[in-house]
């Protein structure tokens, strides 16, 4: 247990001393929301697939797998689908219209594509979209958190989930958009490195497909 606990605040610190460092890169408010555009493709698309995928596919999608076998590999195929046409469909096209209207977010460049910066409407609708879902996304993200920290560390649910939250408020509110970049990519190379790892755990505990 002290081997796990020294593991987890180690992990902990990290994502912490990212935040830091991303902190004194941000020296205006584009460097805060969209990290200056210093991002490249690798980095985007790991810290893209991390920030999709961590909370569901490590700790939901193992329950589906465990409960159904090979019925549940259909949610692979889809999830793993959708990323292709973001990056090779949607992704190339939506750069450059970004650079073009100098959007600092989806809302600026929906409200710069459809011509809508007056009146204001699509502004209104997709800020309520977009705040019904970043609240269901955080929440299923921190009771991932806390449903981890209870199961490994036998902590409190509601004390787990306060931890988690609030290491995430501090680096992104230090680092900005930097800061959760560089997370969910660190995030995302640990979950590659699990996924290799569990799969030669698992083939050999069952011996078979």
């Amino acid at each position: 247990m002290t081997e796990i606990l020294a593991v987890i605040a180690l992990y902990m610190l990290a994502m912490l001393y990212i935040g830091y460092r991303a902190k004194k890169s941000v020296k205006t408010s584009a460097d805060f929301f969209i990290g200056g555009n210093r991002f490249g493709s690798v980095i985007t698309a790991i810290a893209h697939q991390a920030a999709g995928l961590s909370g569901w596919l490590f700790i939901a999608w193992s329950q589906q797998v465990a409960g159904s076998g090979l019925g549940a590999i259909w949610t692979a195929f889809s999830s793993g689908f959708a990323p292709f046409i973001n990056f090779f469909v949607m992704a190339r096209r939506t750069a450059k219209f970004t650079v073009m209207t100098k959007a600092r977010s989806f809302i600026d460049l929906i409200e710069a594509r459809y011509y809508d910066a007056d009146r204001k409407v699509l502004r209104i609708i997709s800020t309520v979209i977009i705040a019904i879902s970043i609240t269901v996304y955080m929440s299923s993200q921190l009771m991932a958190a806390g449903t981890t920290f209870q199961a490994v560390l036998g902590l409190d649910y509601r004390i787990s989930v306060l931890i988690g939250a609030v290491v995430v408020i501090l680096y992104t509110s230090a680092g900005g958009l930097l800061a959760v970049a560089w997370t969910d990519f660190v995030q995302g190379m640990l979950m590659i490195f699990a996924v290799f790892v569990g799969l030669f755990v698992a083939f050999g505990n069952a011996g078979s497909l």
